[in-house]
């Protein structure tokens, strides 16, 4: 059997739905590409062009997406390593095509699966597992993906090897924090749908630096992420991030970190309708190098159960929910979002500018706080915000251009004006 795989003679059962699965994506992909009007198409009312002998010429019939099944003779019980099996399959496939797993198989990956330059690659899992046995380490990324672009990964879970992993004290290992569930490093263009991450030893999601582009155009949306030795969402470098309707729990560290690096930048970082349990440290941090951090839009969000946020370190230690603290950040919008903390200041800018909170609920567990604080910061917007249990709405220093209105110390309706608090239904 070649490394593309074969499509028929499969005996299991296993093997047959995967077959199954396979055409239907074959199917749905041949209608959509048959539906879809080519750039410049005639509209309906337009005449359709005729041939030199006066009759209507023909509609080509498109060509339909490749699509690929993995090869039998790869170990699907996560029996045995079978990372270069899938990478040497994988570099088979042409670009352009979709590459459909086993269903409710299992890959054993003590590997990488490094996916470097490739276009238009969708990676169909089925609901099958990639799973990580041995410790690995310091530079191991469970999917990796470098360069290329429009880049599908969607309905699999990837398993690390951490024991420790969660929102405990021993979480974090400094001799494997980079090995990542999934790991972008200059894509443009790339779907992660539908993941379950689970006990990796770095972050759920990480989004690189390589030195020179960005990624672009990321959206990672339905996911699933328990457990891990790091942050949720790692973002170094990158233009135009939606982070969509995901669920995060037991989160070593903090859950959404934008970290950006010596010359690179974030831009366009958008993060919605997400539920989030809990989480050693911040719900949200923007630090690190003085560097762009852009037009970012948080909205939407929950942080769920008494536990939302832990002490790190006992009472008194606990850090802010959100924490902007880097000269170059400005355009943030935090608006729409129900967060929880157990003590101290909520929201902390420092040395942003054009900074819009608005319409937010902030429910203090354990001992009060601030709402949002304000440390020369070039412009603010703080309004009807709910800052519950809260001993100050807002506090500001060194600030210009600050507008503080409608804000509350208790949960007080919000104005109909602020519409839906929390997630928005699907």
């Amino acid at each position: 059997m070649g490394w593309g795989g074969s499509r028929v003679g499969w005996p299991s059962a296993r093997r047959r739905a995967t077959a199954a699965v396979a055409g239907a994506i074959l199917l749905a992909t041949a209608c959509t590409d048959r539906d879809r009007a080519p750039v410049g198409a005639p509209s309906p009312s337009t005449s359709p062009a005729e041939s030199p002998s006066g009759s209507p010429s023909a509609t080509p019939t498109p060509t339909p997406r490749p699509v690929f099944m993995v090869p039998g003779s790869i170990a699907d019980n996560c029996s045995a390593d079978v990372t270069r099996k899938l990478l040497a399959w994988i570099g088979s496939v042409p670009d352009g095509s979709t590459l459909v797993f086993g269903r409710k198989s299992c890959y054993r990956i003590d590997g990488t699966l490094r996916i470097a330059g490739r276009t238009d690659l969708r990676f169909e899992g089925n609901r099958s597992t990639f799973r990580a046995v041995a410790r690995g380490g310091h530079t191991r990324h469970h999917w990796w993906i470098v360069g290329g672009r429009d880049i599908t990964l969607r309905n699999m879970t990837i398993r690390g090897a951490n024991p420790r992993a969660g929102s405990n004290d021993r979480c974090f290992d400094s001799s494997r924090e980079h090995q990542h569930g999934v790991a972008l490093w200059g894509v443009q263009g790339a779907l992660l749908e539908s993941l379950r991450i689970f006990d990796v030893y770095g972050d759920s999601v990480y989004l690189g630096n390589t030195g020179t582009e960005p990624n672009r155009n990321v959206t990672v949306r339905g996911g699933y992420f328990r457990r891990n030795g790091r942050q949720g969402f790692g973002i170094v470098h990158a233009e135009s991030v939606t982070l969509d309707r995901n669920d995060l729990a037991e989160i070593c560290m903090t859950v959404f970190d934008l970290e950006p690096e010596p010359e690179t930048h974030l831009r366009g970082i958008t993060i919605t309708n997400n539920t989030v349990g809990e989480h050693r440290h911040l719900f949200l941090a923007n630090s690190g190098s003085e560097v762009e951090t852009s037009n970012v839009f948080v909205a939407h969000n929950r942080v769920v159960g008494r536990r939302g946020m832990r002490w790190p370190h006992g009472p008194g230690s606990a850090n802010p929910t959100i924490n902007v603290g880097t000269a170059g950040s400005r355009g943030w919008v935090i608006r729409n979002n129900d967060l929880a903390r157990f003590e101290g200041t909520a929201l902390v800018f420092v040395g942003a500018s054009d900074v819009t909170v608005t319409c937010n609920r902030v429910r203090w567990i354990f001992e009060t706080g601030t709402g949002v604080a304000l440390r020369s910061v070039r412009t603010a917007t703080i309004r009807n915000d709910r800052f519950v249990g809260g001993s100050t709405a807002v506090s500001r220093s060194n600030s210009t251009g600050v507008r503080i209105s409608g804000n509350r110390l208790a949960d007080d309706p919000f104005p109909a004006s602020c519409g839906s608090i929390g997630p928005l239904p699907a």
